[in-house]
C-alpha cells in the first residue's frame, strides 16, 4: 500500500497472502476441469448424454448429491439442438431468439427447469410422442427431432437442417405461449369462511 507504514504495508501483505493462499486451496481441492477431445465426426451433444448417464447412475448407487451443476433434460435438449447448428452465430441468434423466450414463457420467469421440463413433456404428447415419466424426456425429445424434424432433410445441407431447427424452436415457442396461458392462469386463493 503506497504511504503506508512498513508495519503496515507488511500486515496488509500478508492478510493478501492468507487470502490467496485460501483460495489456491480452494481451487486445487474443489475445482475440477475436464476437457473432452472430440474425434472427427463425434458431436458434442454425446458428451453431455453421457455425463448425464454417468451423473443418474452414481446418484443411484450412491444416493448422494453431487457437487456443481445437474445437468437436466432440458440442458440435454437445448445442446441437441444446438448441436444440428454448425455455425456459431447462428447457435446464439437460435438460443437467443427462441430458447431464452421459451424459457422464460414456460417457467412463467421462474427459472425452474421443472417447470420447463414439463412444458417439454405436455408439448412431445402435443406432438404425438408419449413420454410416461421424466427420465424417458430427453430420449422422447431426440426422437421426435430425428424421425419427425429432420427425418427428411439432407444431414450434408446446413441451411436445411437449420431451417428444420429453427421451424421446431418456433413450433416448441408457440407452445410455450399456450403452456403460460394454461399454467399461470391461477385461481384466486380461497377466502377464509365468514365468522
Amino acid at each position: 500500500v503506497a504511504g503506508a507504514p512498513p508495519a503496515d504495508a507488511a500486515a496488509c501483505r500478508d492478510a493478501w497472502r492468507a487470502r490467496l493462499s485460501t483460495l489456491a486451496r480452494a481451487l486445487l481441492t474443489r475445482v475440477e476441469l475436464v476437457v473432452f477431445r472430440l474425434d472427427e465426426g463425434e458431436e458434442v451433444h454425446r458428451v453431455f448424454e453421457q455425463h448425464a448417464g454417468r451423473e443418474k447412475a452414481l446418484k443411484t448407487l450412491w444416493n448422494f448429491s453431487m457437487p456443481g451443476m445437474q445437468v437436466s433434460a432440458c440442458d440435454l435438449i437445448r445442446n441437441l439442438l444446438v448441436s444440428y447448428v454448425r455455425d456459431e452465430a447462428e447457435q446464439e441468434r437460435l438460443h437467443g431468439t427462441y430458447w431464452r423466450e421459451m424459457e422464460a414463457r414456460a417457467t412463467g420467469g421462474s427459472g425452474k427447469p421443472f417447470d420447463l421440463e414439463s412444458f417439454f413433456m405436455a408439448f412431445l404428447h402435443a406432438v404425438g410422442f408419449s413420454v410416461g415419466i421424466r427420465p424417458e424426456l430427453y430420449t422422447g425429445f431426440r426422437t421426435w427431432i430425428s424421425t419427425g424434424v429432420l427425418a427428411e432433410v439432407p444431414a450434408d445441407d446446413a441451411a436445411a437442417v437449420l431451417g428444420a431447427i429453427e421451424g421446431a424452436l418456433q413450433k416448441m415457442l408457440a407452445g410455450a405461449h399456450k403452456w403460460e396461458a394454461h399454467v399461470h392462469q391461477r385461481p384466486p386463493p380461497p377466502q377464509p369462511a365468514a365468522a
